[in-house]
């Protein structure tokens, strides 16, 4: 991942304990003894964090089978995360603040476990490259903006969720990438280039990505709707989450997910 290395002369904060009880499956993530150290088991888990992503339920059963499976790191990384997603920073929290709530010293050991290392061993980055991935995978966060021209990912909630990439890359590897990640969001950097209208007699418009060998279907605005000229923010709002539907839409099915 080409993403600078951390200082490691830098004290590092104390795991958070967020251990579960592993005796059976339920709705909390526990897990069966059945299922530790089964490979199979951790393939279907990770197939069902792929199947329905706003579920953290699979996650922290998968997080579960991670750790019976000597893959603590990524387990821990998985559970912070989604930890993190549930808190509510109080307003005059300020961030970048000095702080030793629990909230702060859970982001200060994410940013401790996901470094370049772990970064693309998590995000599969040599399976992505064997599928055809031939641009940097950059780790995306606050701190690291996204380079252009590379594939960036952004992890929410344990997994690479957000992707920003050249169409072209991400068209490439699409499959690969929704085969291995819950992705529910991409940018496409140059998807202007590829917008293609076509106006209706009825007044309609409908947008599409014109790429090559395949129109993707971004949107359609009806008569009276927010036009390009007229509102070019909204507009390119409008067609940003257009096309981010659309790419989802297809990844998953590319995949063999439900959609």
């Amino acid at each position: 991942m080409s993403v600078p290395k951390a200082d490691s002369s830098e004290q590092l904060p104390p795991t958070v304990d967020l251990s579960l009880d592993a005796q059976g499956v339920d709705a909390s993530g526990q897990l069966a003894d059945t299922v530790k150290t089964n490979p199979e088991e951790g393939m279907a888990l990770r197939h069902a964090v792929l199947d329905i992503p706003p579920k953290d339920e699979p996650r922290l059963a998968y997080a579960n089978w991670l750790m019976f499976t000597g893959q603590g790191e990524q387990a821990e990384f998985i559970r912070l995360q989604c930890r993190l997603a549930e808190c509510n920073t109080s307003p005059d929290h300020r961030i970048g603040q000095e702080c030793n709530c629990e909230t702060c010293q859970m982001r200060k050991r994410v940013a401790v476990l996901l470094i370049p290392r772990t970064a693309a061993d998590w995000g599969e980055v040599k399976a992505l490259e064997s599928a055809g991935l031939t641009v940097p995978a950059q780790l995306v966060t606050g701190q690291l903006p996204y380079v252009p021209g590379g594939l960036g990912l952004q992890w929410v909630r344990g997994f690479p969720a957000r992707v920003t990439a050249p169409t072209a890359v991400f068209l490439k590897i699409a499959e690969a990438l929704f085969r291995r990640h819950p992705i529910t969001h991409v940018t496409l950097i140059d998807a202007e280039q590829y917008l293609w209208t076509e106006n209706r007699s009825t007044g309609e418009k409908h947008y599409w990505l014109n790429v090559p060998g395949k129109k993707i279907w971004v949107g359609t605005k009806g008569p009276g709707g927010t036009e390009r000229d007229s509102n070019p923010k909204e507009f390119s709002r409008w067609i940003q989450e257009g096309i981010s539907r659309a790419c989802v839409v297809r990844g998953r099915k590319l995949a063999g997910l439900r959609v």
